[in-house]
């Protein structure tokens, strides 16, 4: 408020800013071979004169005082909704903002490792900040209300042409030919859903047959490591014993005391069992 309004307070920041920039342009910075561009961290600045020397030269510092500057500039020319209307920048302050924003991001691009995509973040993360700005400014309007309306403004006074289906035809032209494709690859279909092929539900044994051989008590498989431990493995053989075999269900109900996991492996287990029963196999 007092840079808006004295001249006095304002010409000394503006001394301030311009002192930084002359610095910065003037100390060379460290080379780009002693700053690893895979290293990210948050530096702790002192405050010794003896060591200033020093932290100019530092990469990370350099960007830490610049970006800053940056970020107030930049709420100093914006349209912030909780700032008073008096507050209005002079052109003569308009334009040494512009010509100071362009000398840091000069002085940025300049800065290893990777001086030039830094600034282009910076300026990417500036952007969205001023259009987060606007949108709190105009109220915080609903996103997806203003996308739809976008939508519908755009489809205004465009007039689709819609052709008829010729039924009689063997072929289906549906004006797309993705879809045409994939409607013309069987005559019938009706006899396309009923195909075998279609069939993507595993039996029940093949399924659970992993889990089995973890059952078998010479497996050497830890309970920790179990099939049945796992909620998707589980919520899948409920799926599928729905499915294909309802009378295990009963099972359940009858031993309703222990908990789901410990159902389904008793589940499983007699499941193995009459499978070996069936084929023959040996059973324990």
């Amino acid at each position: 408020k007092q840079w808006y309004q004295r001249r006095v307070r304002g010409k000394k920041m503006e001394d301030t800013v311009n002192e930084i920039c002359r610095i910065f342009e003037n100390y060379k910075h460290e080379g780009s071979e002693q700053v690893s561009k895979d290293e990210a961290y948050f530096a702790k600045f002192l405050t010794s004169e003896r060591l200033l020397t020093l932290q100019i030269l530092d990469s990370n510092f350099r960007r830490h005082i610049l970006v800053q500057i940056l970020t107030l500039f930049q709420y100093l020319t914006g349209d912030i909704k909780f700032k008073p209307n008096k507050l209005v920048l002079s052109e003569p302050r308009k334009f040494w903002i512009r010509d100071t924003t362009n000398n840091i991001y000069s002085i940025l691009t300049e800065t290893p490792p990777d001086g030039a995509a830094f600034v282009k973040h910076i300026k990417s993360v500036l952007k969205y900040e001023n259009k987060w700005s606007r949108w709190k400014n105009e109220g915080c309007p609903s996103l997806t209300k203003s996308a739809v309306d976008k939508m519908k403004q755009q489809q205004k006074g465009v007039r689709r042409t819609v052709r008829p289906m010729d039924f009689t035809s063997e072929k289906y032209d549906l004006g797309n030919t993705t879809l045409n494709d994939l409607w013309n690859i069987c005559p019938d279909n009706l006899a396309a859903c009923q195909d075998s092929n279609r069939n993507f539900t595993p039996e029940t044994y093949k399924f659970f047959e992993e889990c089995i051989e973890q059952l078998e008590p010479d497996s050497g498989v830890e309970k920790q490591y179990y099939l049945t431990n796992d909620t998707a493995f589980v919520w899948r053989s409920l799926r599928l014993l729905a499915q294909q075999s309802i009378p295990y269900f009963q099972h359940i109900q009858n031993t309703k005391n222990l908990t789901l996991t410990d159902n389904l492996q008793n589940i499983v287990t007699i499941i193995g069992k009459e499978y070996k029963k069936d084929n023959g196999m040996e059973c324990n």
